[in-house]
């Protein structure tokens, strides 16, 4: 499932699930996590992810990235 679709849905999101669409290691999210990076919840033991906040999150990184020296469109 694409990232798109997975904050389209509305429903909670698996740091495995949050991985696959951002192209990234699983073990990429959890350091995330750890470094307080990226916005999650606790559920037990269980990490999960908000949709919203993902999108909001994914809209803030990319609108740095953009004011960043160098960033932008080529």
């Amino acid at each position: 499932m694409s990232l798109r679709e997975l904050i389209n849905r509305g429903e909670i999101i698996r740091p495995d699930e949050l991985a696959r669409g951002l192209k990234v290691a699983q073990g990429t999210v959890y350091a995330w996590v750890k470094r307080g990076l990226i916005p999650y919840m606790q559920l037990e033991r269980c990490i999960r992810f908000n949709p919203v906040e993902i999108g909001e999150w994914l809209k803030a990184k990319c609108q740095a990235a953009r004011k960043a020296p160098g960033g932008g469109p080529a």
